[in-house]
């Protein structure tokens, strides 16, 4: 989270002239992104292939769709937390509305570079 807030301060936007301090708002966002993040790569994998395996898959398929997809998955509901955190020290004036409208407009570029991020590391990665 240290590195988030860095390179929040790092890329703030050009009318920022002073970086300032993170607020703790912004921590918590990245804290809760990273929570479910770190579920959906290490604690529900298991959760899912057991339940695919329940369904007819074999062993090998359920473990290998899980580990591939959950992590890529979860940056929908991952990429919002991200995004509010930043826009919590980006625009620390912003209205409830501006605030949506600016994660729903920076949703899809976000999420899809996420999930390419995620895919070698965590995707590819665990499952070898």
């Amino acid at each position: 989270m240290a590195k988030d807030a860095a390179f929040a301060k790092m890329y703030r936007p050009s009318s920022m002239k002073v970086a300032r301090p993170a607020p703790p708002s912004m921590f918590a966002c990245f804290f809760v992104r990273d929570l479910v993040c770190m579920a959906a790569f290490f604690t529900l994998p298991p959760q899912l292939s057991a339940e695919l395996q329940a369904v007819g898959a074999t062993k090998v398929a359920a473990d290998t769709a899980s580990q591939f997809a959950l992590p890529v998955l979860v940056q929908l509901p991952a990429s919002p937390w991200h995004l509010l955190g930043l826009h919590l020290y980006n625009s620390p004036t912003a209205t409830p509305r501006e605030r949506l409208l600016t994660i729903w407009r920076q949703m899809g570029p976000t999420v899809a570079a996420r999930m390419a991020r995620i895919v070698p590391a965590f995707s590819v990665g665990q499952g070898l």
